[in-house]
């Protein structure tokens, strides 16, 4: 498999997932403390249910502890494992965690419970692309896609899964039918973008990575890319300008380290 598609396709899956369960910054920092002293006191008054143990796991997640989110996801299951939301939850920790293995375990068992479980498949197939089961993570995607077809992320992440198998084509056939329906919707306008930059499609690519940082000015991964595209076509001025404003909206972000290497490899 081509090493930049595979790297292009678990960048824009990992993305989603986050788009799909993830809050923005102003939710996580206002909210997620409110839910630990929630969680906290119910379970002080239910020790014994599972679904305090669950919740209060969620809320550490998304403050970022997993580690601890996976031992009370864990206990909570242990109380309940026919939980189906529980074993989603304790799966989508070990995901977050890097546990591959034990994530598709516990999204298996949360699918077994609760058949329809449209983020669960959506898991899945996140899980199964880092392991390089192209084809399992596409037949999971579309089944996410069918069970809940008015959910955008999952539909974008079967065109990347489609494109994890070297299907550009098929990938970029469903990413213009998405931005067709969902004019406004940018990942989907990324994940085209870089699917034409793959094909060597300059222009269009131009035009998708524009139409998504217009659409999410401070979108680093667009930016970048762009960047990329115009040095390769001796624009270097526009790159340098394109490398530079991420810097100054990202400094500490993985693109401005990478658009940092660009600038130091211009001057030379």
């Amino acid at each position: 498999m081509d090493r930049k598609i595979l790297r292009w396709i678990e960048t824009a899956v990992i993305i989603i997932l986050a788009v799909s369960y993830g809050w923005t910054a102003f939710h996580r920092n206002s909210l997620w403390r409110d839910e630990l002293s929630l969680w906290s006191d119910v379970i002080g008054k239910s020790p014994e249910k599972a679904r305090p143990y669950i919740g209060l796991a969620l809320a550490l997640k998304k403050a970022g502890s997993v580690d601890k989110a996976i031992e009370l996801a864990g206990h909570g299951v242990s109380i309940n494992p026919s939980y189906s939301e529980g074993n989603f939850i304790l799966g989508q920790c070990y995901l977050e965690k890097g546990l591959t293995d034990e994530a598709i375990y516990y999204l298996m068992t949360a699918l077994y419970l609760k058949p329809d479980y449209s983020y669960a498949y959506n898991s899945l197939g996140s899980a199964y692309i880092r392991k390089g089961l192209t084809d399992e993570a596409v037949r999971a995607f579309q089944k996410a896609a069918i069970l809940n077809p008015g959910f955008i992320p999952f539909k974008i992440n079967l065109a990347a899964a489609y494109g994890t198998k070297g299907m550009l084509d098929t990938a970029i056939k469903e990413l213009i039918n998405i931005t067709s329906t969902y004019p406004d919707e940018p990942e989907a306008h990324y994940n085209l973008g870089i699917a034409y930059k793959l094909k060597g499609l300059k222009d269009p690519a131009i035009a998708e990575l524009n139409e998504t940082i217009r659409l999410r000015p401070e979108d680093t991964r667009a930016l970048y890319y762009l960047g990329d595209i115009y040095l390769h076509e001796k624009a270097v001025e526009t790159a340098l300008l394109l490398y530079k404003r991420i810097l100054s909206i990202k400094p500490d972000d993985k693109y401005a380290m990478m658009a940092r290497q660009r600038i130091q490899e211009i001057a030379k």
